[in-house]
């Protein structure tokens, strides 16, 4: 049955496993390297006509039910789990999750080869060929571990303890059964190997603590014994600290901590010693059959048009996710949550502001309500009341306009401080209002004024001016609202993953005296949670922590090492997988102090080196630019992305409003700054998938405040 080692077809499994994973003998790989979650989307029609998604509704019929949320989140917790323990004490493993057996060495192109191996539908005798591996790891030092997740539910403080025994010992005993059938299947799937690697097996119970698992324990005795022998220790051994339980996998009030997670991996894992039999070439081939290209990797998500719960295949290296989670968050198809198409079909909102923190879809609103303007023929203004609100006009005016209705939109850039600028633009829209009956349909996006109530002064104005006004405007900062506009408060997240969300949130802005309002949770399930952010240190062989990071080339090509693990400006990996990032879709973000170029005299001699960072990356093969200031040509490539497919480096408020799959936030200066306080606010804010933080050293451990 088993292929001689040499077969050409899984001579080439090992080498895309090692094009795909280029450090496999050096870090953790999860496949699929993202976990998307079970969605349900419906589809509405606004009042314009255009047709959106929108999230499910709570108490409305669904086709996913409480367990496949319940499920998801569980998978979350546990796969985060693993993410900090790698993290903690860097380990050499391949994790796959969510692993159906019929997926294993079933793509038609390689069947030659994979008719040569056990395969799991060889058992449909057995009935062992249907099932799925909530997570296999394959541990180079340790072998094979088979983890079975089981959720409980959410609501066990509320039962009666005999009632909470009994739905634990339910739970275990399907566990038992589940972790049996995937070692027989294990088994048969590993013959004809030179070498068999060790399997060991463990339960994750996210939902119990390990005092209810000991409990249900000790009052059943044979499903003690049963879980004994499933786990491969005596009958009168203790199997609760081989289990992962609630306070192992998180910790609300310390959500870094990681000595659950750690005490865990220690008992079942590194104490059981390592597997001699797992050598280097026994964990390539290992690999290549569970994760290479003769086997499907499939996630969910939900398509139209008929939205059903389905699978996506090809999601396996990390710019693979990175890609697809961009996607996800910033989608081709419009998501919205049912209040927002509430909002938006409201006949009588027609002087808005809306606010809320960034990425809750205050933009898009603004952008549906422009083209529900324009397909009834009226002309629409946009305005850009500040410099930094240029980049977000450009925008917008992007995704509102094709080749029949360019004529219909205007935009018009001021400094609503200068008063001649205001008194300039205020003319002109009167007369553009005079034009039209006395209507007038206006736009601002991240609409602001340095000066304190200029913005409602204009508001007052223009109103008067043009008594048949619609004025949408939007902005995070609530208190910017002029007095007589009607909110519109959006704090659901939407346009960014809760990973990343988590981050931005920590900032001051709103918390003491805030001036942006918080986040909520929303109330059905986000795509996804997220890529785990990655953190550089400005510190170590090569750097000069005497100087700023901005300066520094070591870092630069720090930055562009992960830059390139994401396969960032390569080439696509399949026909079936997200196509490759491109450098375009990365930011380098600062939130004070330039970045600069190279600067030349007239005789073309170099007067001045470019910054540090910006000479690393491209010493690295990373091509740069850097945003000029006043420089609107530049910037309106940037916001439509339509310029040269570079890395764009800017100050974080120069490309407010602007989104990017990945975005490396250099910090100039130390802990709890206010450089850290704004970066997570205006820059890391601009993230949808992967963020990179660049951090200045940590100062000793007595220097730091809490």
């Amino acid at each position: 049955m088993a292929a001689h080692p040499d077969h050409k077809d899984i001579t080439l499994w090992r080498e895309r496993i090692h094009e795909w994973y280029p450090d496999l003998f050096k870090q953790t790989y999860f496949l699929p390297s993202v976990h998307m979650n079970r969605t349900q989307y419906e589809v509405v029609q606004l009042k314009s006509g255009e047709n959106v998604l929108q999230t499910s509704t709570p108490g409305k019929p669904s086709r996913l039910s409480s367990s496949d949320t319940r499920d998801d989140e569980c998978q979350q917790k546990v796969l985060k789990c693993l993410h900090r323990l790698k993290e903690e004490h860097p380990q050499v493993m391949f994790v796959l999750s969510q692993f159906e057996f019929v997926n294993y060495l079933n793509y038609s192109c390689f069947a030659e080869a994979a008719l040569q191996l056990p395969r799991p539908i060889d058992l449909k005798a057995q009935n062992d060929h249907r099932g799925e591996f909530d997570v296999l790891i394959i541990h180079r030092h340790y072998g094979i571990i088979v983890v079975e997740i089981k959720a409980i539910g959410d609501q066990m403080s509320d039962l009666l303890q005999e009632e909470q025994r009994q739905k634990i010992e339910t739970r275990v005993l399907k566990s038992i059964k589940q972790i049996q059938k995937e070692e027989r299947v294990l088994k048969y799937l590993l013959t004809g190997l030179l070498k068999q690697p060790r399997v060991l097996k463990t339960l994750m119970l996210p939902n119990a603590t390990k005092a209810q698992l000991l409990d249900m324990l000790n009052n059943k005795p044979a499903t003690r014994r049963d879980l004994c022998k499933c786990l491969g220790i005596p009958q009168d051994g203790d199997p609760v600290p081989l289990c992962l339980t609630l306070e192992d996998i998180a910790d609300p009030e310390h959500p870094d901590d990681v000595t659950g997670p750690n005490r865990w991996w220690q008992k079942r894992v590194i104490d059981s010693g390592p597997d001699p039999s797992m050598t280097d070439a026994l964990y390539l081939d290992v690999v290549s059959r569970f994760g290479g290209p003769a086997t499907t990797v499939k996630v969910f998500c939900s398509s139209e048009p008929h939205l059903a719960v389905v699978h996506q295949s090809d999601i396996r290296t990390p710019g693979d996710g990175v890609e697809e989670m961009g996607n996800r968050f910033t989608p081709v198809n419009i998501v919205l949550h049912p209040e927002q198409v509430d909002t938006l079909n409201n006949d009588k909102l027609t002087e808005v502001y809306v606010t809320g923190p960034p990425g809750t879809g205050k933009s898009l609103i603004l952008q549906l309500k422009a083209i529900e303007w324009i397909r009834e023929g009226q002309p629409v203004h946009v305005v850009s009341t500040w410099k930094e609100s240029l980049a977000a006009s450009y925008f917008l005016v992007k995704q509102m306009e094709n080749p029949e209705n360019t004529h219909l939109i205007q935009l018009h850039h001021l400094e609503l401080d200068d008063r001649n600028d205001a008194d300039n633009i205020l003319e002109t829209l009167g007369k553009a209002a005079d034009d039209h009956d006395g209507k007038l349909f206006v736009i601002m996006d991240e609409a602001f004024a340095y000066s304190q109530d200029v913005l409602n002064d204009f508001f007052i104005k223009l109103r008067h001016r043009v008594p048949k006004l619609n004025l949408w405007a939007a902005s995070m900062f609530f208190r910017e609202r002029p007095k007589d506009m009607d909110e519109i408060r959006l704090t659901v997240p939407l346009r960014t993953p809760p990973l990343i969300t988590q981050e931005v949130e920590k900032n001051s802005k709103m918390k003491k005296d805030p001036i942006v309002y918080q986040y909520t949770e929303p109330k059905s399930p986000l795509p996804a949670e997220g890529v785990q952010p990655r953190v550089l240190f400005h510190t170590g062989e090569g750097h000069d922590e005497d100087e700023c990071v901005y300066d520094c080339i070591q870092c630069g090509k720090n930055i562009a090492g992960e830059l390139q693990q994401l396969n960032v400006g390569g080439a696509d990996r399949a026909s079936t997988s997200p196509r490759a990032l491109q450098y375009r879709d990365v930011f380098l973000l600062t939130y004070y102090g330039n970045l600069h170029d190279t600067q030349t005299d007239d005789s073309g001699n170099v007067t001045e080196e470019a910054s540090g960072l910006i000479r690393g990356l491209r010493e690295a093969g990373i091509p740069v630019t850097i945003l000029v200031e006043e420089d609107h040509t530049m910037l309106k490539e940037v916001a439509t992305m339509e310029g040269p497919n570079d890395v764009f480096a800017a100050q974080s408020t120069e490309v407010q409003g602007l989104e990017r799959k990945i975005v490396v936030f250099a910090q100039a200066d130390g802990l709890n700054s206010e450089n850290e306080d704004r970066g997570r606010l205006q820059a890391m804010s601009r993230c949808t998938a992967q963020l990179i933080w660049v951090k200045p050293p940590l100062p000793p451990p007595d220097k730091i405040s809490h």
